[in-house]
């Protein structure tokens, strides 16, 4: 009985298999990251609008002092 196309066909499915798990982790991997940046930036951007409205607000001529220290 020769069973060559079936070990042949076992392999295929085998390395499909591999390579369906890769693209898997890497799908994840990318969904992580995004998740991250997301996270990190967030927070970021609002500390740089702060940071701005403060500088607008200094800006002014006769700016509440107490608002800007408040801020």
């Amino acid at each position: 009985m020769d069973i060559t196309s079936a070990r042949k066909s076992q392999q295929a499915l085998l390395a499909a298999q591999s390579a369906l798990a890769h693209a898997s982790r890497v799908a994840t991997l990318g969904e992580i990251r995004a998740t991250i940046a997301h996270e990190v930036n967030q927070p970021l951007a609002a500390i740089v609008a702060n940071g701005q409205a403060c500088l607008r607000f200094l800006n002014h001529d006769d700016p509440d002092l107490d608002d800007v220290r408040g801020a």
